[in-house]
Order: structure tokens, then sequence, then C-alpha cells
């Protein structure tokens, strides 16, 4: 006897944008390992609002296992707006589908018209522990739909210890349903050195990557790279590795003055999976 179909919904969108953060890798590894494992009775949905099209979601249906849902006809700037009045689209009035569980890997849920169980993943609590290094729009935001996931989900899907520890201090919520992971692995790329001469990189390197904001503490690695001993810093450049982030705008002023007395700093910007594979080499 076969065993009952079960139809997962994914939330894809933060694996859409071009320029993904560690939380779009997290995503897009995570549904990556689940194609590959799930059991054949078990029907993975991912969705996302794609404006017009706008997004090429190659890289998730070149996946094994997945259906692919795309809103087209739906403006980022509406949700935004519907966001900023408390309001959320149920998924499954999107999709026109129903679900036997949802899972959301950005810390906050959408809700269901029909009360499907759903896990969220919850990577840190800087929203409420840092607020100050936190964009106003997305504190806000946070702090207002993310308690109300956590309380409300069937399972919280977090990476360390220490966050299911906030997490538990700051809501109460009963740890037995908050279980750890590790970060899902992401492909292993074989690419050429060559990728990252357009940096400027003329000799050996010590390597920060991230996005650059206050809240990864970046400044005290370049201060500290500032007291290293003068044949070290001929030696050895830092390179930053990361797209610009919220309320950066004083480190990267700090950044500058420090590149202008003579401290050989390089900051990439964005860089892409093959330029990352060939700085890490």
């Amino acid at each position: 006897m076969s065993r009952e179909n079960k139809n997962i919904y994914f939330d894809i969108n933060p694996i859409i944008n071009n320029q993904k953060s560690g939380v779009g890798y997290y995503s897009l590894n995570l549904l990556r390992a689940l194609s590959a494992n799930c059991p054949s009775n078990i029907i993975l949905t991912a969705h996302c609002v794609n404006f017009l099209g706008y997004h090429d979601l190659s890289e998730i249906k070149e996946l094994k296992n997945i259906n692919v849902l795309e809103t087209k006809f739906l403006h980022p700037k509406l949700i935004n707006f519907l966001h900023k009045i408390n309001v959320q689209i149920p998924y499954d009035f999107l999709t026109r589908k129903s679900f036997d569980l949802a899972i959301f890997p950005n810390f906050v849920n959408t809700p269901s018209v029909r009360k499907t169980p759903f896990y969220v993943a919850v990577h840190d609590l800087c929203f409420e522990d840092h607020p100050e290094y936190v964009s106003e729009k997305n504190g806000r935001f946070l702090r207002n739909f993310s308690p109300k996931s956590m309380k409300s989900a069937e399972k919280i899907i977090t990476i360390s210890e220490s966050t299911k520890k906030s997490i538990i201090n700051h809501y109460g919520v009963d740890e037995t349903k908050i279980f750890i992971t590790p970060i899902p692995p992401g492909k292993v790329l074989l690419v050429p050195k060559k990728l990252i001469e357009k940096f400027n990189i003329g000799k050996k390197y010590i390597l920060f990557v991230g996005t650059l904001e206050p809240r990864k503490n970046f400044i005290n690695l370049v201060k500290a790279y500032e007291l290293l001993p003068e044949n070290i810093k001929d030696s050895y450049s830092l390179v930053l590795c990361g797209a610009k982030g919220w309320k950066s705008e004083d480190e990267f002023e700090y950044i500058k003055k420090s590149i202008e007395l003579g401290n050989d700093i390089i900051i990439t910007d964005y860089v892409n999976n093959e330029e990352l594979a060939a700085l890490y080499d």
C-alpha cells in the first residue's frame, strides 16, 4: 500500500533576490536538500511573488521534485503597504492550493486561509537585542510579525543554541518546539583564480565575508588590522567582501579615512558564488 501523499509549501521569496544574503543562501540550500532527500510521497511546492516574471527562477526550476508557482501580478509596493498596516495576504489564497505543511525560512510566516501548520526559521534576534543595528522599516516589520510567527509555529528552526535561548527568553516559547539544524551545505565550486583579478588584490589577504553592516562588527576587524605591525600589513591586504548593509555610513567613512592613511583595505561589494569561491581558494 502506497503512503498518502503530503503537500508541502516552501516560501522561496528570500531566494529570488539577485544579490542573495546569508538567509537567501540558507533558504536555497535548504530547498536543495529537501528536493534531494524527500520521500516519494512528499510533493514540494516552491512559491514566490515574482512581479511580471522579473526574477530568473532557473536555479530553482532545475531542482528535482519541485513544483514552482509564481504570483506575477502582485506588486511588491502593495505588499510593503499592507505590511505597514499589519496586513498579510494568505499564501494559499495566492496559490489556490491546499497544503499539509508550510515552511518559511525567513523569520516570518504568511498566514493561511486553512490554518495550515507551519515551520519558521529564525536565524537571530538582532532586531530585539540590538535594534540600533537594524533599519527602522525592517525592525518594525520583524517586531510586529516575527513574535506572532514563532508563537503560532508548529516548529521553529534555528541554527544555534544561542538563538534558541534568545527565543525562549524573549517570547517564552516552549523549548520542545525549537530545533537546531546545521546550515545546509552549498554546492562545491571549482573556479579559476583569475575571477578575482577585477578586485585588484595584489598580495596575500585577510578575508571578511558578510553584509557590511554594524551588527557584523566588521569595523573592529578594520581597527585590528590597523594595529598590525607594518611588515605584516605590507604582506597582507584586508579584503571586505559583501554588499553595504543597514546603517553603515559611519563605518564606511572610517574605512575611507583609513585607506587615505595608507592602509591596504579593499572593499569588493557583493560577489557571486563563483567569485566567492575564488576568494576562498
